[in-house]
């Protein structure tokens, strides 16, 4: 069996087949081999023998028949177009010593559709595999504190910020492996949110509530109005995607994304204007503020650890504060000043 397409055959599977032979024949024989490329013109669903679209003073003349074929004993072959879907073609070949009669013919038509049916949920559960992958790297990607939950809110996956978070105790923790709110009424609306996502569609607009309690480390020597608030979106994951979403994705409900609220974003103005931070340094310094480190507040402002390690350095010699206690402190004085 071979998936073709455009640019060749990529993929070959022959079990039966000597290794070395099954190696050459994709760039050496695969596109001078008459019987394959007949039998695909055929159509889907067509049992297709070799004396149905070649003859044997063509086959004498062919290398894919001399070179390939012969020395492994194949003289002959029975095929048929399995799949034909988005500019790949799936053929299966099968060689053979002797003439495949009429009632090997018929038996292969009728199977070419279940096999085409295996191919295709094969094929639907590598795009699956791929679409996962794919969707996890972004998450752990995200300069946002994201996690994936199931329907009871057990927490699946979180992203790096994510982590940082949960360790910095930003209004989240976990319990029994379950992700938890501080405040019990949040915690009440959180479960709701993830298990009504259950029904939802992307197109909806996702849940969101407020973190109100509970903060990093750091934010408690800012005044509690200082504190920078927290937004947690509920956003359903796609169920009905295809029918093999249930299969792929068993009990996943919704993915939590935490938005940040920085305070009153003039801060930023005022810290370059009083201490000559520039833009750059002013978002690292109010990000810091926060309480959960370099590398937390790096992976929000999606810039490298090194860059950040660099930034505050400056930060703290253009304020005069050598330590992060007193960033904040400085941030927290000037956030309680008018400005000049």
């Amino acid at each position: 069996m071979g998936i073709a397409g455009p640019h060749g055959l990529p993929w070959l599977f022959a079990p039966r087949t000597d290794p070395s032979y099954k190696a050459i024949y994709p760039e050496r024989y695969f596109a001078h081999d008459h019987v394959w490329q007949r039998t695909v013109a055929r159509g889907v669903g067509a049992a297709v023998t070799d004396q149905m679209v070649t003859t044997q003073a063509e086959k004498n003349r062919c290398a894919a028949h001399n070179e390939w074929y012969l020395p492994q004993g194949y003289r002959h072959k029975l095929g048929g177009l399995i799949l034909d879907q988005q500019g790949w073609q799936t053929v299966l070949m099968m060689p053979g010593k002797r003439v495949f009669d009429e009632a090997t013919q018929r038996l292969f038509a009728a199977l070419s559709g279940h096999i085409a049916r295996a191919v295709q949920l094969n094929i639907r559960f590598a795009q699956a595999d791929q679409h996962l992958a794919a969707s996890e790297q972004a998450l752990q990607s995200m300069p946002r504190a994201a996690f994936v939950l199931d329907a009871d809110a057990r927490l699946l996956l979180a992203n790096p910020a994510g982590e940082a978070l949960l360790r910095a105790g930003g209004g989240l923790h976990l319990r029994d492996g379950l992700l938890s709110a501080h405040d019990p009424a949040a915690q009440q609306r959180l479960l709701a949110l993830v298990r009504a996502s259950l029904g939802m569609q992307l197109h909806q607009p996702a849940g969101a509530l407020r973190l109100q309690s509970g903060c990093a480390d750091g934010e408690l020597l800012l005044p509690q109005t200082q504190r920078p608030a927290r937004r947690l979106l509920v956003v359903p994951l796609p169920r009905a995607q295809t029918f093999l979403s249930p299969l792929v994705m068993p009990g996943l409900a919704a993915v939590l994304i935490i938005e940040i609220e920085t305070p009153d974003a003039s801060m930023a103005g005022r810290l370059q204007q009083r201490y000559g931070l520039t833009p750059a340094e002013a978002r690292l310094a109010l990000e810091m503020a926060q309480g959960d480190g370099k590398a937390a507040a790096a992976q929000r402002l999606g810039i490298t650890f090194s860059t950040a390690r660099t930034h505050l350095s400056r930060v703290f010699d253009k304020t005069g504060v050598r330590r992060q206690a007193e960033l904040v402190r400085l941030i927290a004085q000037l956030s309680s000043k008018s400005p000049d």
